[in-house]
């Protein structure tokens, strides 16, 4: 399969894998960082979380499969090159949101702030809409400034 013959699929999948990638790394670094927990303990409690709520693991995932979306719909008028940029550019930037906020949870139940603690990753995808539209202001321009080039 091409990421250019079928950039839905490709960058749906490479969001996804993002996602699960971005969650259980920062997960497990975070407990055996605050908690000390073994690392193959936190990592299949990290594992488990993630089967287990699905519901939850989809609304979490969503910033990802937005800018994937936001960058498959770019391929076929600014190219895949330009594409590949914006999703790296804006996946990093969610990375750093989500361990951000990992970190955020630990630190709030040390200080016995629940609801903040409870807050710091029910809202990331609520917290991480500026970054996704100016990602789509960003695909708009490449995507107009490809097709000045070819006028």
């Amino acid at each position: 399969m091409s990421l250019r013959a079928h950039p839905w699929i490709g960058f749906l999948c490479i969001g996804a894998l993002c996602f699960v990638v971005t969650t259980v790394v920062s997960e497990v670094a975070t407990d055996t960082y605050y908690r000390g927990t073994q690392f193959w303990s936190a990592l299949s409690e990290s594992g488990r979380r993630l089967v287990a709520e699905p519901v939850a693991s989809a609304y979490l995932s969503s910033p990802f499969l937005v800018l994937a979306a936001i960058c498959a719909s770019l391929v076929k008028r600014g190219g895949l090159t330009r594409a590949l940029i914006l999703f790296v550019a804006g996946g990093f930037i969610l990375v750093a949101f989500y361990f951000s906020a990992h970190q955020d949870v630990h630190r709030y139940m040390e200080r016995r702030m629940w609801t903040a603690a409870s807050l710091a990753v029910g809202l990331l995808p609520l917290n991480t809409v500026p970054v996704l539209l100016i990602c789509l202001g960003l695909r708009w321009l490449f995507g107009r400034q490809s097709e000045t080039a070819k006028a």
